[in-house]
């Protein structure tokens, strides 16, 4: 699973040390992949947060504990009010491994659109 977020802090020259510290909350949870940080070349005060989850599952419990919540929410703040949680259905890695999952929500349009997770 995918969670892609993006950003446009106030404070552009402090926003990495709080996306590392909350990168570093979230990788010590079951089920966290990878978190990348990307900046737009266009516009360097746009910021990108991608972090990857086994499932859904493992996200919505990463972010129960108090200290992640606490460790997190200078992140979160910052990020634009759009969809950001992407079941992942097909990709294709560098050595050629193909990652395919079937999804419900690609056969029936109607139901990922209840709201944000």
């Amino acid at each position: 699973m995918l969670v892609i977020t993006r950003h446009r802090p106030g404070d552009v020259a402090s926003f990495v040390d709080v996306a590392r510290d909350a990168f570093a909350a979230l990788a010590d949870r079951p089920g966290f992949v990878t978190a990348r940080l990307g900046r737009a070349t266009e516009d360097p005060a746009m910021f990108v947060v991608s972090t990857e989850w086994a499932d859904a599952g493992s996200y919505r419990r990463a972010l129960s504990p108090v200290d992640v919540r606490v460790r997190t929410l200078p992140l979160f703040n910052t990020a634009i009010d759009e969809f950001g949680v992407f079941e992942i259905v097909y990709g294709v890695t560098a050595d050629g491994l193909v990652i395919e999952r079937p999804s419900d929500a690609a056969s029936d349009p109607t139901r990922s659109r209840g709201g944000r997770e």
